[in-house]
């Protein structure tokens, strides 16, 4: 899945990528916890937009869509 995310400013982009590159999410917690507390916090915006686009971006939902039929009235 190729996720597309405009507006990023270089650090951020540099920031998408290094996490994008973690292959776990362990990797990611330890990457942004080993920033500097300026860096930490652009970090985890950075983080939550990834989330946040990748969710946006997921045409897949037949699973979802079966689950969540239960909980209709």
């Amino acid at each position: 899945m190729t996720i597309q995310i405009e507006g990023f400013t270089k650090k951020q982009s540099m920031l998408a990528d290094i996490i994008w590159s973690c292959d776990t999410q362990d990797q990611v917690t330890n990457l942004i916890a080993s920033l500097p507390k300026r860096d930490r916090i652009e970090a985890q915006i950075v983080l939550e937009m990834i989330v946040t686009a990748t969710f946006d971006q997921s045409l897949d939902t037949d699973l979802a869509n079966e689950v969540l039929a239960r909980f209709r009235l």
